[in-house]
């Protein structure tokens, strides 16, 4: 209480630098209904009000609603008053509920782009919505249709796919190892119906097989790095 009556002291110091709202609506949490239409005096005390009066928030939401606000953008992080609007209104109408930073782990600035790709396809006319993103300098002065110039190549240079591209040294390496006489083979190590004694057996196979693949890859790593030194 003592914090409030400071509060409203203050703004009643200050109240004919209060203005009716000259283009829009202002609502107040406190009545949950448009307010602060004459300005001066009044407008400072309703203010003052909101410091200890609950806040009608669903009134005051519906009250928009009703008066013909279908457009509410939260402003902040995160998207609670988003989503309490969202349940507030009643399902199917016809309204555009964006929050501006729902997600504190993703890009702030992506989300910004997104919300006015949202109110754009709702209707909502934008224009120069982040007036400090950085121009891109090549389209100064040349229209949103310019696009850049297409790069010369330079010498040497070579288009590239990451999913074929397989360098020269490392082809060398596999063609020499896969032709240099050393083969691997194998026979059926068990049956189905095969008693202890024959998967002890294949057991042994297998440890085998393995020595005999890892050696047949520390060749082919060998041969790979004589091919990089031959360069």
């Amino acid at each position: 209480q003592a914090a409030a009556a400071k509060f409203a002291a203050r703004l009643r110091g200050v109240a004919s630098a209060f203005k009716p709202p000259a283009h829009c609506k202002v609502y107040s949490n406190v009545t949950g209904e448009a307010a602060y239409a004459r300005g001066g005096i009044e407008s400072a005390e309703l203010l003052a009000r909101q410091m200890i009066s609950p806040v009608q928030w669903v009134k005051q939401v519906q009250a928009m609603a009703r008066d013909g606000a279908r457009v509410f953008v939260e402003f902040g992080p995160r998207n609670t008053l988003a989503k309490l609007v969202s349940r507030i209104l009643p399902e199917g109408e016809d309204v555009c509920v964006v929050a501006l930073n729902p997600s504190k782990d993703r890009s702030s600035d992506m989300q910004l782009r997104e919300a006015a790709i949202q109110l754009a396809v709702f209707g909502v006319p934008l224009a120069d919505f982040d007036p400090w993103s950085l121009p891109d300098p090549y389209l100064v002065g040349r229209g949103a249709e310019a696009t850049a110039p297409p790069a010369k190549p330079k010498k040497g240079s070579l288009s590239l796919s990451a999913a074929t591209f397989v360098a020269p040294r490392t082809t060398r390496a596999t063609e020499a190892a896969m032709s240099d006489g050393y083969k691997l083979s194998g026979n059926v190590l068990a049956t189905p119906t095969a008693d202890a004694g024959e998967l002890v057996a294949a057991k042994r196979e297998a440890e085998k097989a393995h020595t005999r693949a890892e050696a047949a890859q520390a060749q082919a790593q060998a041969a790979e790095v004589e091919a990089a030194k031959e360069q």
